[in-house]
């Protein structure tokens, strides 16, 4: 039996071998920012907190970074359309799910206490 080997564009059936790689990726780093979070908000002010906070920010970068790369993406190789049992609006429960993770994020920072200021 031959194996089919995975494309690198999206095809009318399923995603391509960027499109789920950029995805599994940003999976993985947004654990680990989790991760990195939680394990600095239980540590005194030191320099070992200092050092995960500065983790925590890279990885928040690299995460924004790889989505921007991943919209592009998506522009270049549109997705598969969704199956045909699936209703037209379950797409909207990701667009949902976007709009929480920030929320979310800016609520742990506003907890945090590290407030975005405006320079006056």
């Amino acid at each position: 039996m031959r194996k089919k080997n995975m494309a690198w564009r999206n095809t009318p059936h399923r995603y391509g071998i960027v499109a789920q790689s950029l995805h599994w990726l940003i999976a993985a780093l947004v654990v680990l920012q989790f991760y990195l979070g939680l394990s600095a908000s239980d540590l005194p002010m030191s320099m070992e907190r200092l050092i995960l906070l500065g983790r925590h920010k890279s990885v928040g970068m690299t995460i924004f970074m790889l989505t921007v790369l991943r919209l592009g993406w998506r522009l270049y190789s549109p997705p598969p359309p969704l199956p045909g049992h699936m209703a037209p609006g379950n797409g909207g429960w990701h667009g949902a799910l976007t709009i929480f993770y920030m929320a979310f994020c800016s609520a742990c920072r506003w907890r945090a206490g590290f407030r975005l200021r405006r320079s006056t």
